[in-house]
């Protein structure tokens, strides 16, 4: 699990989101002057952006130094998940928008007000947030809310 190819032809039916947040709020990264994925999006390519799963893969990996969301949303219900979805991750830009657009409206995915991360990085020193439907960039070291998503 983790590559593309796997994401895209192994889960392609829908994505489900925790009906609960992980505990306690939690920074992107400590670090905020590295740029931890290696793509980035701006404000016009962050849709683009389905790569939960790869993302969250490579965070929780990278060496150097941690990533609290990712983490977090990888070890959610202990790590456990049901056979035939992937591991819990946090999702993408674009997998958050898919899940708001599929339910018509952000408040009905039982989501707390403030700020939820994504698994999208912007650049060096910020990452994508959302908040009651409205994406913002922030800096990584802040601490916001965490909502794993599954994959099937």
């Amino acid at each position: 699990m983790g590559n593309d190819a796997e994401t895209s032809t192994t889960y392609n039916h829908g994505l489900a989101l925790a009906l609960e947040n992980v505990s306690g709020a939690k920074v992107w990264c400590y670090q905020t002057d590295a740029t931890c994925l290696g793509t980035q999006y701006d404000g016009g390519t962050k849709i683009n952006d389905l790569s939960g799963i790869a993302n969250t893969d490579a965070l929780v990996n990278h060496t150097g130094h941690t990533h609290d969301a990712a983490s977090a949303a990888r070890g959610y219900n202990s790590g456990t998940h049901p056979e035939g979805t992937s591991a819990w991750f946090l999702p993408s830009v674009g997998q958050w928008d898919k899940m708001v657009t599929a339910v018509g409206d952000y408040w009905k995915l039982g989501l707390s007000p403030g700020n939820y991360w994504s698994s999208t990085e912007v650049d060096a020193g910020n990452a994508w947030s959302v908040n009651g439907g409205s994406w913002s960039t922030d800096i990584k070291h802040y601490n916001h809310s965490v909502r794993a998503c599954l994959a099937f």
